[in-house]
């Protein structure tokens, strides 16, 4: 995909922002048992193609600003990815952190006291071996939200999740016996 840039050839900041979102994005009980059940949800055309538009432009400058005006990667290439992402275009990616679409689901999963983390920004550049994402401490738990730019298909690569694998113990024994498989955790249910 090409480079989008900004009419002034900027970050986005203050002058563009995300479209108003005033309604509540309330998971039904059934999307919450499917989360507990097997640690994922997708929630499709979340946000606006306007939205979309604005945080993909606001992405690529920032992405690009990270890399200090090097060449974006390409194919078979090493992935780029930024973390903290969202200090590139605070004014572009905190409003992400009070958005109703974003927010509440976290609040219904998580509760209200959950704390915020860490925000990153990759540029994929193929499919990655399976893993597992960072561990919470003892007695917590922790979740992310992944907000995909481009059109995506099977044949990217971008995600691939195995049920269940939220789940600390069944994480665990896939992690400490992947190797007596039979197969590659990537080939499993979920791809």
């Amino acid at each position: 995909m090409g480079q989008r840039t900004g009419v002034d050839g900027k970050l986005l900041g203050a002058k563009t922002h995300l479209a108003s979102f005033t309604g509540r994005a309330t998971m039904t009980p059934e999307q919450i048992n499917y989360f507990r059940t097997f640690g994922f949800f997708l929630s499709r055309k979340l946000l606006s193609l306007e939205d979309i538009d604005l945080l993909s432009r606001a992405f690529d400058l920032a992405m690009e600003k990270a890399r200090g005006g090097a060449r974006k990667p390409g194919p078979g290439e090493k992935r780029q990815q930024v973390i903290p992402f969202f200090d590139y275009d605070p004014d572009a990616f905190f409003p992400l952190l009070d958005d109703a679409r974003i927010l509440d689901p976290f609040e219904q999963l998580l509760g209200e006291n959950f704390i915020f983390t860490v925000s990153e920004g990759i540029i994929h550049t193929g499919g990655s071996a399976w893993h597992h994402d960072a561990y919470a401490p003892e007695g917590l738990f922790s979740m992310r939200a992944a907000i995909y730019l481009d059109p995506l298909g099977p044949e990217d690569g971008c995600l691939s999740v195995i049920p269940g694998s939220h789940c600390r113990e069944f994480r665990d024994n896939l992690v400490d016996n992947k190797d007596q498989l039979g197969t590659a955790p990537e080939n499993l249910a979920g791809q």
